[in-house]
């Protein structure tokens, strides 16, 4: 009876172990199946990736090759001189700030004062000179006698316009000189002569300089000239409107943009009176104006 039962639970053991080793190898299998479907499964997924991988890698090599024609094509309408080149953010400058270097010149603002263009400029300049008689004479009874005297001077102003070769102007003055005596005459002589004179000149500018002008011209007009003496107690006074006339030249020398300095010499020639000869005046003239 003890074996039948030793036996019988020995027959039940070893189903158990059977039926669970069966068990065993089923699951295994399944799960071995399950793991080969997973991995067909991934394999496919890997597949179609790459291949979508490789298709976006194909479509952007086509974009950038079609991006680079177009982008040659434009390049090759561009001028040499275009401006359409990249900068580093601090190389790039704003076109409106970019001033462009202007070579020195010293002597450029004198142009306008200079009137080196063609265009018409006025001018005022007042002037002083000395002035030097030439020969002149009192008409005596006894004759023509040369008569001595000082130095001179004469102040005033002219007014005119000026082109780029030729000017035209108006010149007023006053002149003074006083007599010292008669030549080779014993008795005493003393006066003096003074006159204002309205001339109109006009003449020519040859250019030297920027700054610098030569200039050469005469004119005409009249003078109103008054002569006092005193001969011997004898006062006498004689005064009369004469016909005048100059020439002179000279140079105009341009101090800045309006201001300009003047050196001239004159020669005139003033008619003759009832008692005095026609008589030459030297003048050495320094002017100082304003050019517009």
């Amino acid at each position: 009876m003890n074996q039948l039962i030793i036996l019988s639970l020995s027959f039940l053991l070893v189903s158990q172990l059977t039926i669970e080793a069966e068990i065993l190898d089923t699951n295994t299998y399944r799960y071995q199946a399950r793991n080969d479907y997973f991995r067909s499964d991934l394999n496919d997924g890997l597949s179609q990736h790459h291949q979508s991988i490789s298709s976006l890698q194909k479509r952007m090599e086509d974009f950038q090759l079609r991006f680079n024609a177009v982008d040659t094509a434009k390049i090759s309408r561009l001028p040499i001189t275009s401006k359409n080149i990249y900068q580093s953010p601090e190389t790039i400058i704003p076109e409106a700030s970019v001033q462009k270097a202007v070579p020195f010149q010293p002597e450029s603002q004198f142009e306008s004062t200079s009137h080196s263009k063609s265009q018409i400029g006025f001018y005022i300049l007042p002037f002083i000179a000395l002035q030097n008689p030439g020969d002149f004479a009192y008409k005596s009874p006894l004759g023509e006698l040369e008569i001595d005297h000082d130095i001179g001077f004469s102040t005033g102003w002219r007014v005119g316009i000026e082109g780029t070769h030729l000017f035209l102007d108006t010149e007023f003055s006053y002149i003074r000189n006083q007599f010292k005596s008669l030549q080779n005459v014993a008795l005493r002589f003393e006066g003096e002569a003074e006159g204002f004179s309205f001339l109109i000149n006009t003449g020519a500018k040859i250019k030297i300089s920027e700054r610098v002008n030569f200039i050469l011209g005469g004119g005409f007009g009249g003078m109103n000239q008054e002569i006092g003496f005193d001969l011997s107690s004898n006062l006498k006074e004689e005064e009369s409107t004469l016909f005048s006339y100059q020439v002179f030249t000279g140079i105009n020398f341009a101090m800045a943009e309006h201001l300009r300095v003047g050196l001239r010499y004159r020669w005139m020639r003033v008619g003759e009176m009832e008692f005095f000869t026609a008589r030459d005046l030297h003048f050495a003239e320094l002017s100082l104006g304003y050019v517009f």
